[in-house]
């Protein structure tokens, strides 16, 4: 579908097209504006120095936007101020109303009082400086000074070029973002912080930040961030082409990201990556690593303090918290744990087997127990079994700090009652508002693979109860499936995992229903409500099975609650597990 132009979107009332189309007649003139809308109100900040005429101001501002013809909007609201001050210098409002059958006046007539201000929407098709398909070709000049020579990445922030620049004639990246193409505003913000994080940074390591700027044209605004060229290949394109590396080459480059990630971390405030993979790491010939992409760059004030942040990260690397849209030093080393089993095993880390949300990569790796052990820790999903820092890991890495205590096994059911626990529940990986995330991110060729790994969001630490949105899109994704049939997901126990970690009577039987087979030995091990258990014991589930240490459903019972039902329905209180 064709993405409409910014002069459509500013005609539906988009403030941010709006605002873009005045910048773009108003700038030349030292005037820029900035707009917000709430319902059918308008809001225009207008910024100059000296600060703008209001009156010319309101009369330029009402043409345009009666030229537009902006129906859905009712009222604007005008603030003046002079360019770097937070005080308005005057108010103005209007009501806006677009004449219904008569002849618009031209927009590009000039208003008669001072400043005059040329608001014409309308120019020449050779003024623009439109890129080619929404970005450039090659052989294309930028800001007639770097040429396009190839493009060599492409992602959800943006498009990446290797360029020429012609006044130093150094080979650089420049990373493009086109607002005509963006399908969130978010991606605005988050190009912005990646330029204001760069220039910030000087780390040997880190692509060494050049320039940013944007280019307006009547149709579409474009972004640009200039950088050193990072000279090498990304690990991900490296090992899609054969390349080989044993632990000692895998320990080399995680020394090397982790001396990067204790730079970024003992900034003040810190700098957490969030996008710690091996597209994000450059290997050059010498075998010196470089960390690229920094769309998805935080701080830790703002994780802190904006806990409703985007979800960012790549599906497979992103640690569990990151799934909150929350993110902590210790979120990088997890990512970089991730990209360290792909070396060694050549695949996903999603597609690894999981225990209890832990990768169990051993069987699938030749490495020494001790490296083992490190790669376990950095991999940990619990952040207080993880390394905390960067310097830890990397301490720990080079045999100078030992390797903390063994991981603790969750409490059992009598241990939650002898400390006067009634129920257990763990904190939602995901929330309701980002299940549109969740529907692009887990989609695969396989419906009941896509459901499971969004289970692995949702699931593990599911919420007990679902929200009505969430139980809403739930539905409305299995049944427009259909029918999923009986395939297992690798990596699962079995689809049990998958129905009764949804945490949802009625979710659950409307998986039951869609003919998803599950192993009635096993699903009770998995129950995370009262209600999932009720209604697998409903559908035969043995509430004495036993699994490959012994345990039953009763030793690992996710609440007091369900442990008294599996009691009432005759689970064995003297069963013991294998190791007692």
């Amino acid at each position: 579908m064709t993405q409409p132009t910014i002069r459509e979107l500013a005609k539906q009332g988009d403030p941010q097209a709006i605002a873009i189309l005045f910048n773009h007649a108003l700038k030349p003139k030292g005037i820029t504006t900035t707009a917000s809308r709430l319902e059918d109100i308008l809001s225009l900040i207008v910024e100059a120095d000296p600060t703008p005429d209001r009156e010319a101001i309101a009369t330029a501002i009402h043409k345009g936007l009666t030229k537009l013809e902006v129906r859905s909007i009712r009222k604007v609201r005008l603030l003046g101020r002079q360019t770097g001050q937070q005080t308005p210098a005057w108010e103005r409002e209007f009501i806006l109303e677009i004449p219904e059958d008569e002849t618009l006046e031209p927009l590009s007539e000039r208003l008669q009082e001072p400043p005059k201000l040329d608001l014409s929407i309308e120019h020449e098709e050779e003024e623009a400086q439109t890129p080619k398909d929404g970005m450039h070709g090659v052989g294309d000049v930028v800001r007639d000074r770097y040429r396009i020579l190839e493009q060599i990445g492409r992602g959800s922030n943006g498009i990446t070029y290797k360029a020429e620049d012609l006044q130093t004639k150094e080979l650089v990246a420049i990373k493009a973002l086109s607002l005509r193409n963006m399908g969130d505003w978010k991606q605005i913000e988050l190009f912005e912080r990646e330029a204001k994080i760069l220039e910030q940074l000087n780390h040997p390591a880190i692509p060494r930040y050049l320039d940013y700027f944007q280019i307006d044209t009547p149709e579409d605004r474009a972004f640009y961030i200039v950088q050193q060229l990072a000279e090498g290949q990304n690990l991900a394109k490296l090992v899609e082409n054969g390349w080989r590396t044993n632990e000692k080459g895998v320990r080399k480059i995680a020394i090397q990201v982790l001396e990067i990630l204790t730079y970024l971390h003992d900034l003040k405030p810190p700098v957490i990556h969030r996008d710690i993979k091996p597209h994000n790491l450059i290997y050059g010939n010498d075998g010196k690593i470089f960390l690229v992409d920094f769309g998805a760059v935080q701080d830790t004030y703002r994780s802190t303090m904006a806990r409703g942040s985007t979800v960012v990260g790549t599906f497979g690397y992103m640690a569990p918290e990151q799934f909150q849209g929350q993110s902590v030093p210790a979120t990088d080393l997890y990512a970089l744990g991730a990209t360290l089993l792909f070396l060694l095993t050549h695949r996903s880390p999603a597609e690894l087997p999981q225990e209890r949300l832990r990768y169990s990569f051993r069987s699938k790796v030749q490495i020494s127990d001790n490296f083992a052990n490190w790669l376990q820790k950095i991999v940990e999903p619990d952040l207080e079994d993880r390394f905390h820092s960067a310097k830890e890991a990397l301490g720990t890495l080079r045999g100078r700090i030992a390797i903390g205590n063994k991981l603790r096994k969750p409490l059992s059911w009598k241990a939650l009652v002898g400390m006067g626990v009634a129920t257990v529940v763990i904190g939602s990986i995901i929330n309701a508002y980002k299940w549109d995330i969740l529907i692009r991110v887990f989609h695969t060729d396989n419906p009941l693979t896509s459901f499971c790994m969004m289970i692995e969001g949702l699931g593990y630490k599911a919420l007990p109860k679902m929200d009505e949105k969430t139980r809403r899109l739930m539905k409305e994704y299995i049944n427009g499936i259909g029918y999923f049939g009986y395939s297992v997901y690798e990596g699962y126990t079995s689809n049990t995992s998958c129905i009764s970690e949804s945490g949802d009577r009625e979710i659950i039987q409307l998986l039951i229903d869609k003919k998803i087979d599950f192993d009635k030995d096993k699903s009770l091990f998995f129950a995370r409500s009262i209600d999932t258990a009720k209604l697998l014991i409903e559908k035969g589930a043995d509430v004495n099975a036993k699994a490959n240490d012994g345990s039953t459903p009763l030793h690992v019972a996710k609440s007091l609650d369900i442990a008294k039902l599996l009691i009432e329905k005759g689970a064995d209180v003297n069963a013991k597990a294998n190791d007692g």
